[in-house]
């Protein structure tokens, strides 16, 4: 009986510590910029931004919404104190009601097929999602970001320790530069666990 509640007072003890080692922050996700030559998806919140590399497929899509809507939803991200970030985006198509909206083109939904959206679960909907490894940087400069209609509104989970950025994101007129010789240290955002996100329309302008 000791033994038993020795064990559960080290495993309360282990929680409560994991609990007050990790806060939540509101992050703001501004827009997202896709490197055309090295198929790098930039996602800007702040002063900060988020460097994935992605698969072809997958910027095309991401290039879609200048002109067709999708639902997005953030499943899983997580950092690191070395600012590696990790998480998976899932972009929904769904199509709308063809009593009261035009029905999607057919080459549309032969484009859709092509970048490897599939069938969801739910109905009318088509779905395609992509497993991100990326990193921190501080940005300098302005980006030349596409807007989102509506920014994304995360809360997420943060060490109380500072986490490092991997280097600075420079803008420049021509092209997007990223220094990873400097470590900037940052409390800004997550560790070790999952983006809460709402879903919400994923449009750029």
């Amino acid at each position: 009986m000791i033994r038993a509640l020795v064990f559960l007072s080290l495993f309360v003890s282990g929680c409560t510590t994991a609990m007050w080692e990790t806060e939540y922050e509101k992050v703001e996700i501004e827009g997202f910029y896709v490197n055309p030559k090295t198929n790098d998806l930039i996602v800007a919140s702040g002063d900060t931004a988020y460097i994935f590399p992605v698969e072809k497929s997958f910027a095309n899509a991401l290039n879609l919404t200048r002109k067709t809507a999708f639902h997005a939803f953030f499943q899983d991200f997580s950092v690191n104190k070395m600012g590696q970030v990790t998480g998976v985006v899932t972009l929904n198509f769904i199509q709308p009601n063809p009593y009261t909206q035009p029905a999607p083109s057919q080459s549309m939904l032969a484009e859709l097929d092509a970048l490897g959206f599939r069938d969801d679960d739910m109905p009318n909907s088509l779905r395609l999602s992509s497993s991100l490894n990326g990193k921190m940087y501080t940005i300098e400069g302005e980006l030349p970001l596409e807007k989102l209609e509506n920014k994304y509104v995360v809360w997420v989970a943060q060490p109380r320790t500072l986490i490092e950025k991997a280097g600075k994101l420079v803008a420049t007129p021509v092209t997007v530069a990223y220094d990873t010789v400097v470590a900037i240290p940052s409390n800004l955002l997550l560790i070790t666990a999952l983006v809460l996100g709402d879903g919400s329309n994923f449009y750029a302008r």
